[in-house]
């Protein structure tokens, strides 16, 4: 399963990723965005993901 992260600190982001991959290891980070705007461009890029942890309060 593809997965994105979108969290804007760096530690939270790995945390998330670590306890994923204890989970389910089958998992795969594709990509982590630190903002809205990188998300967005991510996205429109074409990638596909299955499944998208995101923080609710981001910088931007």
């Amino acid at each position: 399963m593809k997965v994105l992260i979108v969290e804007d600190e760096k530690l939270s982001a790995e945390h998330l990723s670590n306890l994923l991959g204890k989970i389910e290891p089958t998992f795969e980070i594709v990509h982590v965005s630190e903002s809205v705007k990188r998300t967005i461009d991510f996205l429109e890029s074409g990638m596909k993901v299955d499944l998208i942890f995101m923080d609710i309060h981001l910088a931007d």
